[in-house]
């Protein structure tokens, strides 16, 4: 293409480039070394955190089974002494008087259960048979106080009216308003199933019969239970319901259990994470060191891709376009490198290695007509610098007195995000005095505004090529096309049309007014060497098109958007 070297020689210092302050590299490591840290714990956080929740629902789990388990204990029991007690209502023995022989097949049938202590045959309110007391004339409230005569009631007795020396627990089933039969069960059976089945696990264990409780102690109370640590309850129908509390040490039980192994698996994802932080990082500042030597040794260099008005096909000038072609990682695209480069602190840098490439090549390599002009892309942070300006100023000087004009391109996103001040009205001012034009680049991808379209004085407008693509196969990217072309002649701004490949774009495009055409229906980007051929345009763009007039494919790594 050229000689580096000669390049070299001929331009200023490479030194006093802008670069990037010790601050911004102090803050990229000191946010690499947050980053690292964050890694590292996060997952340790993220793991004792998701332990403590994980232990209190292993905690909850346990409760609950041992609760389902005493809880079935307990019905066992019950459904045992009911169907003992109903046997014995619907007996015939039961329903006569109190013999002997009545007597003794109540004790046959107390004894035949597992549960039951003893059997008392009611009649008209009172228990007149008892296995234990004979034949007895007893009201029933004096020998059971507060149990309701109803099938399925159930109460806790402290005493008994035949002396006997543990407390039990009656069970009624009744064959009508005042006949029936109460069983007395063992009271220790119960008492068993709550008896704690490891102190260092439970705190506590309570049974809920009908509206009193049973404790692992043996007490008996109508008071409910006072939990203090974490506790499960489960109840069947039947009015049967179990509490069981958590010992102080049961959640420390599974924390200590699992602590190991969870924060060996968090220290273990941390690393991961650290090291996938480290390599992103050692990554990018080898990057950005293989493009702080590309910059210095001009290896991302500009292609030109011819703009033409779209009547005639006369050249209206060229864009200036970023290529880098690294020896080991090939081809480049712009939109890899260029939004790395704005962030890095290297895009002021950048912009001026091409436009000194550019000074040197239309000295030395090609000469444009006059009255055309040359497009520079240039992020609006760059008109808060004086370097910047004053590299821009000088630049515009060099192309004017070649009979040249340089239009600066800002993109319609990095515009609006700068656009909320009167310094930038007050730049365009100075822009103009100096004959400078300003091009609007990538009009209607997404930030459009007529307010700032009214209030700042761009000379171009560029459409996107997303609008171009639908001619012909969308009618409303045809129709948003229209509404731009016509607001952009009413504003008094010159339009081009970006990315135009077809001779069916062109002939919409001519039809519409647009003014300029880029695209590689004519002109692919080029560097400097080939840009000759496609000055003196002969395409035509009415009547008959040959297959010499087809698009020229641009070359593998060539793609990629402007800088």
């Amino acid at each position: 293409m050229f000689q580096r070297t000669v390049l070299r020689a001929e331009m200023e210092d490479e030194a006093t480039m802008p670069r990037p302050g010790g601050g911004a590299q102090r803050g990229f490591a000191a946010k690499r070394k947050v980053l690292i840290i964050l890694a590292l714990a996060v997952p340790l956080l993220v793991a004792n955190y998701g332990m403590y929740g994980w232990s209190s629902l292993a905690v909850r789990k346990e409760l609950t089974s041992t609760a389902q388990s005493v809880e079935a204990q307990a019905a066992l029991a019950l459904k045992a002494a009911a169907i003992t007690t109903g046997e014995v209502a619907d007996a015939r023995y039961s329903q006569r008087g109190c013999f002997l022989g009545s007597v003794q097949l109540l004790q046959l049938k107390a004894l035949s259960s597992p549960y039951v202590r003893s059997l008392n045959v009611v009649r008209n309110g009172k228990v007149t048979c008892s296995s234990v007391g004979g034949a007895v004339d007893v009201p029933a409230e004096l020998f059971a106080p507060g149990l309701a005569l109803r099938t399925g009631s159930i109460r806790l007795l402290q005493s008994h009216w035949f002396g006997l020396e543990a407390p039990g627990i009656a069970y009624v089933h009744m064959r009508n308003a005042q006949d029936g039969v109460i069983s007395i069960m063992h009271e220790r059976y119960f008492r068993d199933m709550v008896d704690l089945p490891s102190k260092d696990r439970y705190r506590s264990v309570v049974l809920r019969l009908g509206d009193q409780y049973v404790y692992g102690d043996g007490g008996m109370t109508d008071t409910p239970p006072v939990f203090i640590n974490q506790f499960v309850s489960v109840r069947d129908s039947n009015g049967v319901q179990v509490f069981v509390e958590a010992s102080h040490k049961l959640r420390m039980m599974y924390l200590t259990d699992s602590v190991v192994t969870w924060n060996l698996i968090a220290v273990a994802i941390g690393l991961l994470m650290a090291l996938a932080v480290n390599f992103y990082y050692v990554r990018g500042r080898s990057f950005e060191r293989m493009m702080r030597t590309a910059i210095a040794n001009h290896d991302i260099v500009p292609f030109y891709q011819p703009v033409y008005h779209a009547e005639g096909a006369l050249l209206e000038g060229v864009e200036i376009l970023a290529r880098w072609h690294n020896p080991g990682e090939g081809y480049i695209a712009p939109d890899v490198f260029i939004p790395y480069a704005e962030r890095m602190g290297l895009i002021d840098s950048l912009t001026l290695s091409l436009i000194k490439q550019v000074q040197h090549d239309l000295e030395n390599i090609i000469h444009l007509p006059v009255g055309r002009t040359v497009a520079l892309n240039v992020p609006p942070t760059m008109f808060d610098k004086p370097e910047m300006i004053g590299a821009l100023e000088r630049f515009s000087g060099f192309l004017q007195q070649n009979g040249l004009r340089l239009v600066l391109e800002v993109t319609e996103r990095q515009f609006v995000e700068q656009a909320e001040t009167e310094r930038i009205s007050t730049f365009f001012e100075w822009l103009h005095r100096q004959g400078i034009l300003i091009s609007l680049d990538d009009f209607g991808t997404g930030y459009s505004s007529m307010g700032y379209l009214n209030r700042f004085n761009f000379d171009y407008l560029k459409i996107d090529g997303v609008f171009v693509n639908g001619i012909g196969s969308s009618t409303t990217a045809e129709g948003v096309l229209d509404t731009i072309i016509q607001m952009a002649q009413k504003l008094g701004m010159k339009t081009i049309a970006e990315k135009v490949e077809t001779k069916e774009q062109v002939l919409y495009l001519v039809g519409r007014q647009v003014d300029c055409i880029q695209g590689y229906y004519y002109a692919k980007p080029v560097p400097v060497t080939e840009l000759n051929q496609y000055i003196p345009i002969a395409a035509p763009i009415h009547g008959d098109a040959t297959d010499a007039e087809s698009p020229v494919p641009v070359p593998a790594g060539n793609a990629g958007s402007a800088a």
